[in-house]
């Protein structure tokens, strides 16, 4: 059994629009399983990897409740550690950018 933990994780509005374009594009059926699948691709990228892209501070940022994995919520927590990422949250927003610059 996939045990999830239910989260909810503040995304900038234009980092969300961005992950409903790949939703789109890869006929994914949801926007949760759209971040998942950005943030293994992000995992999977190894060392160096880094995101180009960056967001205004300032930006709207909007609210976005998920059920996580366990497992996957582990190897976020993982990523953080090893890279010394202040926050879950900028752990999700830092995979997902990656996940999106493959």
């Amino acid at each position: 059994m996939n045990e999830t933990k239910p989260i909810i994780i503040n995304l900038p509005t234009a980092l969300i629009k961005e992950i409903t374009k790949y939703q789109s594009q890869h006929a994914i059926t949801s926007l949760s399983a759209a971040v998942f699948e950005l943030i293994r691709s992000g995992l999977a990228a190894g060392p160096g990897a880094s995101s180009r892209k960056t967001f205004n501070p300032g930006s709207e940022i909007k609210n976005v409740p998920m059920r996580v994995p366990i497992l996957l919520l582990n190897e976020i927590e993982k990523y953080q550690s090893k890279n010394f990422i202040s926050t879950r949250t900028n752990s999700f927003i830092e995979l997902i950018r990656i996940g999106l610059s493959d």
